[in-house]
């Protein structure tokens, strides 16, 4: 006889880390990973990649996400909102829960508009001598 893996480990995981999603507009909940990995490359200069993934319990879906849903990881009391993303990959563990690798959405404004941008809350903030930078 097997242990159900999802009943009896993955739920309390989930019920204690979790924080609120909505997937695809629908309120749900995951566990967030946001992962940088430093890499030594051949010229000894570093590369860092970035990863940002949430967990899912496989039970919590009628259909699990994948490729192209959309994620919203709105605030969570004192925690701030991360945004929104794209699902790149699912990536299920055979014990009942689900990985999925995220991209962030841009909002995008008519080419040439920088200001256009910078009004919009949260994408550009203006910095000194004209520049832009992403926040």
């Amino acid at each position: 006889m097997g242990l159900d893996w999802s009943l009896l480990v993955k739920k309390p995981v989930m019920d204690m880390y979790a924080r609120p999603i909505a997937v695809n507009g629908v309120p749900n909940r995951g566990i967030w990973h946001e992962d940088d990995n430093d890499f030594l490359a051949e010229d000894n200069s570093v590369v860092t990649d970035h990863r940002v993934s949430i967990d899912v319990l496989d039970a919590e879906f009628a259909v699990v996400p994948r490729q192209g849903d959309v994620i919203d990881v709105p605030a969570d009391g004192a925690v701030a909102a991360e945004g929104s993303f794209a699902v790149l990959a699912a990536h299920r563990d055979g014990g009942g829960m689900t990985n999925l690798l995220l991209q962030q959405e841009m909002r995008v404004a008519p080419a040439g508009s920088v200001e256009a941008l910078a009004k919009m809350p949260g994408v550009l903030k203006k910095r000194e001598r004209g520049r832009y930078e992403y926040g």
